[in-house]
Order: structure tokens, then sequence, then C-alpha cells
């Protein structure tokens, strides 16, 4: 498997690793339907509420630190601090708009 580039990581909402927890949680959803249709779909959502609530606290610490990227004490962030940033939010918004 390709590791994925800096930036594309940085990009995605959940780390790696956190991804293939989330898939293979909902793979063994779907895998035990037919034993047990009820506690698949249980199963699947508890996964999915739980994937929702860790891209939420992902979401609030990049908001959070793109904020901070461009506003300082005095207000008196560089231009290229505030290009950088605008680059940061058009990346996220985008990524958000994918969904």
């Amino acid at each position: 498997m390709r590791e994925p580039s800096a930036a594309a990581e940085a990009d995605t909402l959940l780390p790696s690793d956190e991804r293939d927890k989330a898939q293979l949680r909902i793979q063994h959803a779907v895998a035990g339907f037919v034993d047990d249709p009820r506690s698949a779909v249980e199963e699947a959502a508890s996964a999915v509420d739980a994937l929702a609530e860790r891209v939420m606290e992902t979401l609030g610490q990049r908001r959070g630190t793109l904020r901070a990227s461009w506003q300082d004490a005095s207000g008196g962030a560089a231009t290229e601090d505030q290009r950088m940033a605008l680059r940061a939010y058009r990346r996220l918004a985008e990524r958000l708009l994918s969904l």
C-alpha cells in the first residue's frame, strides 16, 4: 500500500489508522448481518456515531489551529501567514463539500 504524502494526510479528516479502524468496524457489522441483523445494524449505528463524533472533534481542532495561524493578539499576522491560512481554509471547505 502506498504511503500518503504529508500534504494528503493533513487534508484528511482523520489519521489513516483511525479511518482503517472505523472501516473494519463497519465491515464487521456488515459481515454479521446474516446471523443477527439487529445487532449488525446497532453495531453500524454505533460505529457511525463514534466516527461522526471524532470527525467533529478533529474539525474543531483544525479550525482552532487555522484561526491561531492568522490571528494573534495584536491582529498583525503577516500577509504570507494570511495567504497560507486562506489556502488551508479553502482545502478544508472543499474537503467538507466533498462529503
